[in-house]
């Protein structure tokens, strides 16, 4: 019997290695779909849109942490620090009901999983133009520099060495493309990712392009709490679509609380609070439902928010999106 849970404790902590493995031998898609996602997307839409980019008033820098899978070797980690804020400028006259203003952001992300490694760095620009009183349309941009890596020194195939296993790194050029439409009440928003349809040096990949489609909405119960449904849609041109949809309840703009089902993986348990109307701070917990559950301790996910300056309080009214 202890041999048999040895084999078994072995065959865990291998199983990570064995799927990357299969994926670098058998699929030439081995980056090309990999794009980011976040359990928390309501609480850090520049990342996934370059149009947030200045939408709020305020300056906001976001550093994040999440740990998938937890149990796995070698599981799926990622790292990442934003900022983005508004420009100042000399108004310009809009008669649709204000003065259209820029916004410009930065941000770096980090993404392993075991031998395979991403890095990123991008610059977004955004223009905003207030389409009446009420609701404003914004436009962006983002471009930057990816790295891809493959360490074969990391792998552990059954027999070594393989020569179909060798390492790899690839610099390329990035960009994405999205729209933000907001008001106090709702945010509705689409991203193109990666539309740079760039070769992957030493391979024969392409970076493919994946679609975000953003929608939220901000109904208050009362003068305290209000109730806010959201949702994430993912559409990658040769994957199938995936979907996040959450409720959150948010007291005074203080603390809030949320839970989220994502299409296969499982739900999502979160909580959050706001510091002084200065910290943000926000954690998720996944719960995954697939045939993963039986070997991981599930996934975490730690984001928190600076706002410098940023005016506000329990009786303000943000963007859903800023919730």
């Amino acid at each position: 019997m202890n041999r048999i849970l040895k084999l078994f404790n072995k065959v865990k902590r291998n199983l990570a290695h064995t799927i990357i493995l299969i994926g670098i031998l058998f699929t030439n898609d081995l980056f090309s779909q990999q794009v980011t996602h976040y359990s928390m997307y309501y609480f850090n839409n520049f990342m996934l849109n370059p149009a947030v980019a200045g939408s709020r008033k305020c300056y906001e820098i976001k550093l994040g942490y999440r740990t998938q899978w937890v149990g796995f070797e070698s599981a799926p980690q990622t790292m990442f620090i934003s900022g983005h804020g508004r420009l100042k400028s000399k108004n310009s006259n809009n008669r649709r009901g204000g003065s259209s203003y820029q916004g410009l952001g930065a941000y770096v992300i980090k993404d392993d999983t075991g031998p395979i490694g991403k890095l990123g760095a991008h610059l977004a620009y955004a223009i905003h133009i207030p389409l009446n009183r009420y609701i404003t349309a914004g436009v962006g941009l983002s471009i930057g520099v990816m790295q891809f890596r493959v360490s074969s020194g990391e792998l552990r195939p059954a027999v070594a060495p393989d020569p179909a296993v060798s390492s790899l790194s690839s610099i390329s050029p990035d960009a994405n493309l999205g729209v933000w439409l907001y008001s106090k009440d709702f945010y509705a928003g689409l991203a193109a990712r990666q539309v740079l349809p760039v070769s992957l040096t030493g391979t024969q990949n392409k970076l493919a392009t994946h679609l975000f489609l953003h929608l939220g909405y901000k109904y208050m119960i009362n003068d305290d709490i209000a109730l806010i449904p959201s949702t994430l849609v993912r559409m990658g041109m040769i994957t199938p679509a995936t979907f996040d949809v959450t409720v959150k309840a948010d007291w005074r703009n203080i603390i809030w609380l949320g839970i989220s089902y994502r299409k296969v993986e499982g739900m999502v348990g979160m909580v959050g609070f706001t510091l002084g109307n200065f910290l943000d701070i926000g954690y998720a917990f996944d719960y995954t439902l697939s045939k993963l559950q039986q070997y991981s301790s599930n996934s975490h996910e730690i984001i928190i928010g600076i706002r410098p300056k940023c005016g506000g309080g329990k009786n303000s009214r943000h963007c859903p999106a800023y919730m």
